[in-house]
């Protein structure tokens, strides 16, 4: 985990107003500041509807996603998918293999361009060695 000033700043901010640990803290490719947090620690990071959240995108003045870590490839793509629920995640060959219920929802995990995709690619990649295929 590498963090310059404005990062370090960010993480000290969060955990301060969270009371929880933080395992990494970046920038996605849609410029949406990413808080990986231990695994124990999701839902007092979110807040009771999501209220902590809420209060961390004003003070920040930007979006905010918060992912809880689990040593479990298969568990953490799932955090990091959110609110989005595939049919089915699993590990196949040393590859993370995600099914989706139907057209509507394999777009959405692709995104336009393949953003959301890359998007996914690069948080997993940060964790585990695992290549995401999409069915």
């Amino acid at each position: 985990m590498k963090l310059d000033i404005k990062l370090l700043g960010y993480v000290n901010v969060f955990e301060n107003k969270t009371h929880t640990v933080i395992k990494d803290c970046f920038f996605d490719k849609h410029d949406n500041l990413v808080f990986v947090v231990q695994h124990g620690f999701g839902y007092k990071a979110v807040g009771k509807s999501g209220s902590m959240v809420k209060k961390l995108n004003l003070l920040f003045k930007r979006r905010i996603r918060i992912i809880e870590f689990n040593e479990n490839p298969v568990i953490f793509v799932k955090n990091a998918l959110y609110p989005l629920k595939p049919m089915d995640v699993a590990l196949r060959d040393d590859n993370i293999v995600i099914s989706a219920e139907n057209t509507q929802q394999r777009g959405l995990l692709i995104g336009r361009d393949k953003q959301n995709l890359n998007n996914l690619k690069q948080i997993v990649s940060k964790f585990f060695k695992n290549e995401i295929i999409i069915e």
